[in-house]
């Protein structure tokens, strides 16, 4: 039964002994993201402005939360500082605790303890007062006999810890210290004496103490104050190291690139075309793309050329000078181009354009629609098809963007019927013309019968000659009125003229909005059949299509 006892309580010995440093160093098991870190970092920055600026309750809160989103030890240090100021110690005391317990090997971990040890002994109830050994009757002095000096004398309780002037002091920073490869030595010492010449790797560094000695990557909940860290030889690789200058409430990311023997920086582009592209240290562009924007990541320390550019937009380039540890945020703007582009098509299988007198291109139903690059500005469009009237009107092209326009063509009013009545009006006004010369002559004639008195009064001539002459009034009426029916038919006009629909610009190579939402409805939508009617220059018809 011993034996078995002994070996319970090595296995929870060795246990513990494994988890004491998985806690302390569970942070520190992967690299971060940059949008990780940004979230870490916000969240500490927040909690620090909404403690300086006196929302300790709130301020709080925030460490709380940070340290559910991102459990680093500095948070809930933070959050006890903030109860403390509340005046709420044992909620400072448990935040206190937790921290110890999840970073047992705290570089501060003994003031913690000590800090712990005061706020629970000034939280303690006042003993109530007791006599001592002259008991009541010692009043000679006006008091409890020796009060607070002898053994019968009032316990006073210890006073409350009191945070320093400067509140933004008491609060901690976190430090992550990354290398690649990971793994590495690193070694954190701290400035004890402001007279401490400054720290040179492998000499003897009077004034500075060892605080942190630990493997790649750690997460450390540092004090402000003025440290130096160093990173051994490792593998094939050189050491490098460091100064560090630790300032209240804040988030240092430390990354060593152990090839380049440098220590990195954070570089964050944010431009207002939101997917722009960004290069760095690319201006000849031989290598992919750096990020889109907004985009951020750690880079080496130094002087860097950002190269920044968008369809539409004219090319920036910006120099950033990035030191280590340093989070730099460039913000740029770019400005479009000065030309843009016209993107036509239309309901006609084909067209001819014109841009200001000039012609640009000829589109064809089912192709692409067709594309020509212009100045920014107003621009005179017309567009022609056989069969359809001319489109003739003004469009204003953007800068750096494509304006989609959908030419509506309306076909020519067909005019066979003014044709028809002006032929048959003509045959009937030729008719009249050659039955009145029959007719005229047929009366002259007559007359001359008439006058030599040889003219018969049933002479077929003279009915005849009526005949030619009622139908030559025929011939001009009809013809007259073929002819105001033809007239009119050829001016009138009841079709509307050609139009376009100029669609919302579009950014370069991006489909018209129009055509974007039809795709997205014929995507969501199943099988289809359509009845449409058709009007065209030789008639009308109906199609009938499909899509399954």
């Amino acid at each position: 039964m011993r034996v078995i006892r002994r070996w319970i309580a090595w296995l929870v010995l060795v246990t513990a002994a494994l988890l004491v440093p998985a806690a302390a160093t569970a942070q520190g098991g992967k690299v971060l993201d940059a949008r990780r870190l940004e979230t870490i970092r916000g969240q500490m920055e927040k909690g620090q402005g909404l403690f300086v600026a006196g929302d300790y309750e709130a301020a709080a809160k925030v460490f709380e939360q940070g340290y559910a989103d991102n459990p680093y030890p500095a948070f809930l240090f933070n959050a006890g500082v903030a109860y403390q100021k509340l005046g709420r110690l044992d909620d400072a005391i448990t935040k206190f605790r937790a921290y110890v317990a999840a970073d047992p090997s705290a570089p501060d971990r003994a003031k913690v303890e000590e800090r712990i040890a005061k706020l629970s002994a000034a939280r303690a109830p006042t003993p109530p007062p007791t006599l001592g050994d002259a008991g009541a009757g010692d009043a000679g002095d006006g008091g409890l006999g020796d009060a607070g000096a002898g053994d019968g004398g009032a316990a006073l309780p210890p006073p409350v810890p009191t945070l320093p002037p400067d509140i933004t002091a008491n609060m901690k920073s976190l430090v992550i210290v990354e290398t690649e490869p990971p793994g590495a030595p690193i070694h954190l010492f701290e400035k004890t004496r402001d007279s401490a010449a400054p720290f040179r790797r492998g000499a003897e560094n009077s004034g500075w103490r060892e605080v942190v000695s630990r493997p790649s990557p750690v997460s450390l909940s540092l004090d402000v104050g003025d440290y130096h860290l160093v990173i051994d030889r490792y593998r094939d690789f050189n050491p490098t190291d460091t100064a560090i200058r630790i300032e209240p409430g804040r988030v240092f990311h430390f990354r060593a690139n152990l090839s380049q023997g440098d220590f990195m920086g954070f570089l964050r582009v944010t431009a207002n075309v939101e997917g722009a592209e960004i290069r760095l240290d690319d201006k000849d562009r031989k290598r992919p793309r750096w990020g889109r924007s907004p985009h951020g990541e750690l880079v080496a320390r130094g002087e860097h050329t950002v190269l920044v550019e968008a369809p539409g937009f004219q090319p920036l380039f910006r120099k950033v000078e990035v030191k280590q540890a340093q989070e730099v945020d460039l913000t740029v703007k770019l400005v479009r181009v000065g030309f843009g582009y016209l993107r036509i098509n239309a309901n006609a299988p084909e067209i001819k354009v014109e841009v200001d007198g000039k012609a640009v291109g000829v589109w064809r139903s089912g192709e692409v629609p067709l594309e020509t690059k212009q100045d920014a500005g107003d621009h005179h469009l017309v567009i022609r098809a056989d069969g359809y009237k001319t489109y003739d009107g003004m469009v204003k092209v953007p800068k750096g963007q494509t304006l989609p326009v959908h030419a509506e063509m309306i076909p020519t009013y067909p005019r066979g019927a003014a044709w028809t009545q002006a032929i048959i009006g003509a045959a009937f006004i030729g008719a009249g013309t050659y039955l009145g010369i029959k007719s005229n002559q047929l009366h002259s004639e007559l007359e001359a019968d008439r006058k030599a008195g040889v003219l018969e009064s049933d002479d077929e001539r003279i009915k005849r000659g009526r005949l030619f002459a009622i139908g030559a009034d025929a011939g001009f009426a009809i013809g007259g009125v073929l002819a105001v029916l033809a007239t009119v038919n050829f001016i009138k006009d009841p079709l509307p003229d050609s139009g376009a629909h100029v669609d919302r610009p579009v950014e370069f190579g991006a489909p018209s909005r129009k055509a974007a939402a039809l795709r997205r409805r014929r995507q969501l939508a199943g099988p289809s059949f359509d009845l449409t009617p058709a009007l065209g220059p030789a008639g009308g018809g109906l199609f009938i299509g499909g899509r399954f």
